[in-house]
């Protein structure tokens, strides 16, 4: 009885012998591939327990919210003043325009302000002698500009344009005629047998309140048909 007792006693001293001390167990001691995917707990890594690139991108994530509205810069500096445009390419001109240059007004297009209309009824075809004089009102507010010239049937009629640049800041009324406001052109239009319309354009740059003086336009002609007071 007392040798069970004694091999009792040496077996427990034997199993106390390979027992391993609690945070004895390092990386040196676990053999390489020793730990399976079956011996980790699920759930138990995390993201920083993977090399970069291990772990699969998630999907994109949505827009976040528009931030606020940044603050307003700071004003710029004044741009360098621009030059003062030409309603005509070449140069201003009044009532004698160079011989060098072709008076003829620009395309009815670019010329919006009907000053004066009249619708003749020509009896025969021919070349007339059209003449105009006209009187215009006007606001300026300094250095305006003011170009006119005579169309038939919505054609300029060449060598009836007439310009005015530098007009000063004041108003040209009709009960005054100056070198700003009135003006007279005289030209041959061969027209044919019909009705044809008549017109003054003009185009302007600084210029308010522009308009032709009614008592103050005359359209006059002789031709084949009309020998002596045409167009009235």
């Amino acid at each position: 009885m007392s040798l069970c007792a004694v091999f009792i006693a040496l077996g427990g001293v034997g199993y106390a012998a390979v027992k391993l001390p609690a945070n004895s167990v390092g990386t040196s001691q676990i053999r390489d591939s020793a730990v399976t995917g079956a011996k980790v707990k699920k759930g138990s890594l995390t993201a920083s327990d993977f090399a970069v690139g291990q772990l699969p991108s998630g999907p994109q994530g949505k827009p976040g919210d528009q931030g606020a509205a940044g603050a307003v810069g700071a004003t710029g500096a004044t741009g360098a003043t621009g030059s003062t445009p030409s309603l005509y390419p070449l140069q201003s001109w009044d009532e004698n325009p160079p011989a060098s240059v072709d008076p003829s007004p620009l395309p009815a297009s670019q010329m919006p302000i009907v000053l004066a209309t009249r619708t003749k009824n020509i009896l025969g075809s021919g070349v007339y002698g059209l003449n105009l004089s006209i009187v215009t009102q006007a606001t300026s507010s300094g250095n305006g500009q003011l170009a006119v010239g005579l169309y038939v049937d919505g054609s300029p009629v060449p060598g009836t344009a007439f310009g005015i640049a530098g007009i000063p800041a004041g108003t040209a009324s009709c009960s005054i005629e100056t070198a700003y406001n009135a003006f007279y052109r005289e030209a041959d239009v061969n027209f044919v047998a019909g009705v044809h319309t008549i017109q003054v354009r003009a185009a302007v740059f600084n210029l308010t309140n522009v308009a032709g003086c009614p008592a103050k336009t005359f359209f006059a002609g002789s031709g084949p048909a009309v020998p002596s007071t045409s167009l009235p």
